[in-house]
């Protein structure tokens, strides 16, 4: 079945995802969350119609609160210096109020742009992919798209940028998924390199190498130019 994981536009225009509607949380921390068996209730404690909606079959319940927004303990902030855009976090969950993902969108200004993918490599290691638009982002570690396979906790971690401009918004989205989960195409990536993992996942399989990585499946994809590394 394919699965398509959106950033519900509508989320930019909400103004009542406040921190008063989730529970309160000592020492929560995004990379520790348990996909599969945490219910969405002990995350975001009340549901309303600006933070819980529908897109599709799928289900989601949203919150910029500080608590939630904290990544290897590194609580980030949930608005821009300006306050003109708002940081979140978005959970997917099931008919049983089952997490299966989340969504997290940040926003800087003048803040470190890397300062998520710093964590998360601190936390995870080295990503399993890395890749450039440019040589010059590739120079300057400027990632355009980064993902993390934590198989130990049976987990997908995709990280995007969107915006490189020196002195404006950088907007990054990381998209993390059960891992049985991510070897379906992601319609929302299309022709980007997170639209080959069901691809790379059954050469893996059958190459019998769980050590084959995305980088070197990537690299051999016939009529792309990819700047990884």
């Amino acid at each position: 079945m394919k699965k398509t994981f959106l950033i519900p536009l509508m989320i930019f225009f909400c103004s009542d995802l406040q921190g008063q509607n989730t529970t309160e949380k000592s020492n929560f921390d995004l990379t520790e969350l348990k996909l599969g068996s945490t219910n969405i209730n002990d995350i975001i404690n009340k549901k309303t119609k600006e933070n819980d909606f529908t897109i599709g079959n799928e289900k989601f319940r949203s919150t910029k609160s500080k608590k939630i927004l904290t990544i290897n303990n590194l609580t980030l902030q949930n608005q821009t210096r300006d306050t003109s855009f708002t940081n979140y976090v978005s959970f997917e969950y099931n008919e049983k109020n089952i997490i299966v993902g989340y969504i997290l969108a940040y926003y800087t200004l003048k803040e470190n742009p890397k300062i998520v993918y710093h964590q998360l490599k601190e936390k995870l290691g080295m990503p399993s992919f890395r890749y450039f638009s440019s040589n010059y982002d590739q120079e300057n570690e400027n990632y355009d798209a980064v993902i993390w396979e934590d198989k130990e906790h049976n987990k997908l971690y995709r990280l995007r940028y969107h915006s490189w401009e020196p002195e404006g918004l950088r907007e990054l989205r990381i998209t993390v998924l059960m891992n049985s989960e991510s070897d379906v195409e992601d319609t929302a990536y299309t022709a980007l390199p997170f639209y080959f993992w069901r691809d790379y996942i059954n050469a893996r399989n059958e190459l019998g190498n769980d050590n084959y990585t995305y980088q070197e499946f990537i690299k051999k994809r016939p009529s792309f130019k990819w700047n990884t590394k």
